[in-house]
């Protein structure tokens, strides 16, 4: 009952106001008043900027798949320990780059319509946390994790071999 009372008392402030709109229709919002006011000069800019992340989105995916994981740290030691901490496909992908724009708004897509200081605290917490405190987690075999993949998906035993699932049946 609570949450239709408050629902009620601010429905006039947050569903009516045109001052409010939605978080996620904000951008879609801008692109529309930016096409019908002043179109013409508006619109050439829309039609440069749709190319160029439509080359930017495509060009790593067909021409070079390379380029939407390039593991930096990998390049210039050979060490398991460098592997496990500069791969972005088995390891914690410490100083791993992605130039491709279609990965980098499917796991971050919140920074197109949330403010700058929202979002770069957020990326910022979640890279304290996959480039500091797990891998510092993982080399000190915090819970058997050496034992493991750092990344990995499947069911592990204790002693990191595949857990038996048909067994438990």
């Amino acid at each position: 009952l609570l949450g239709y009372g408050l629902a009620a008392l601010f429905y006039r402030f947050l569903i009516i106001s045109s001052s409010m709109p939605w978080p996620t229709a904000v951008y879609m919002l801008e692109v529309i008043k930016m096409l019908h006011d002043n179109a013409s000069s508006r619109l050439r800019v829309f039609g440069f900027a749709l190319a160029a992340s439509l080359i930017w989105a495509w060009v790593p995916d067909l021409l070079w798949p390379g380029l939407s994981s390039v593991a930096v740290m990998c390049w210039f030691s050979s060490s398991r320990t460098i592997g496990i901490l500069g791969s972005g496909q088995k390891g914690f992908g410490v100083m791993s780059l992605n130039f491709n724009l279609s990965d980098v708004f499917a796991y971050f897509s919140f920074l197109l319509y949330v403010p700058a200081w929202l979002g770069l605290n957020a990326v910022a917490g979640g890279v304290i946390w996959a480039w500091v405190v797990s891998p510092i987690l993982y080399f000190n075999d915090w819970e058997n994790s050496r034992n493991m993949d750092p990344k990995g998906l499947g069911l592990y035993t204790a002693n990191g071999s595949a857990y038996p699932i048909l067994e438990s049946f």
